[in-house]
């Protein structure tokens, strides 16, 4: 009796393919490092180092020709005690909060006549980023000018109306300097609140003031409950 046998196959396995490298992954993390490293490298070097070197040189009593050594918290002491600190002081919070108020509502009353339908409105909106848009130093070039007491032209207009009979000394009498460059600084930066403002007002949905009109809200109670919670986003930020 003859016995055959069966020819039994085994699957050998496959060779494993070499692993490429870089992987795909790998490729697309260093090419985004590579186009974030310049960027990084420039924050650094203009940003957090002088940040730094800034903390420093409050803590160390470095002049200009000489390294400086540490000396604590004696800067820090030097100016608590210097007689015009406190003057100093509150003629920042002055200025700071005088401004702002100022500009605040000056930029809300200008974005809320360009945000009407007038006459000439688009050419009013160009002409209202002019001041902000031009360069600081040139502004406050002009405006020091404006303010001379020999050539000014605000002193000019003011003794040809009659107004004055002798030049007034806005930025070195102590009556008028502050309020001279707030009137300079609110004329440079206003524009930008009430662009600001502006593009606000138009993400608001009309409907809203159709529907507080229909509800008989006047022209107040629109701007108390529709207006100004729509522009909390821009006023918050």
């Amino acid at each position: 009796m003859a016995i055959r046998h069966r020819s039994v196959a085994v699957a050998l396995p496959a060779p494993a393919r070499p692993a490429r490298w870089p992987s795909a992954r790998t490729r697309e993390t260093l090419g985004g490092i590579g186009l974030l490293a310049p960027t990084v490298l420039l924050l650094l070097g203009l940003v957090l180092y002088p940040f730094f070197y800034a903390i420093w040189l409050a803590f160390s009593d470095k002049t200009v020709g000489s390294p400086g050594q540490f000396v604590g918290l004696r800067n820090f002491v030097y100016v608590l005690r210097w007689p015009q600190f406190s003057t100093a002081v509150w003629n920042t919070v002055v200025f700071t909060v005088s401004a702002v108020a100022i500009k605040l509502v000056l930029g809300m009353a200008v974005a809320l006549v360009l945000n009407q339908q007038i006459r000439g409105r688009n050419f009013f909106r160009a002409f209202l980023l002019l001041p902000w848009a031009m360069p600081a130093f040139v502004v406050y070039l002009v405006w020091r000018w404006l303010y001379d007491p020999l050539s000014g032209l605000i002193n000019y207009a003011l003794i040809d109306l009659g107004l004055i009979a002798s030049p007034i000394p806005f930025l070195s009498d102590r009556s008028t300097a502050m309020i001279s460059v707030i009137v300079a600084h609110v004329w440079r930066n206003f524009p930008f609140y009430a662009i600001s403002f502006l593009a606000g007002m138009q993400t608001i949905s009309q409907e809203l003031y159709d529907a507080a009109q229909v509800d008989g809200a006047s022209r107040v109670q629109q701007f108390r409950h529709v207006t100004l919670p729509g522009l909390y986003h821009v006023m918050c930020c």
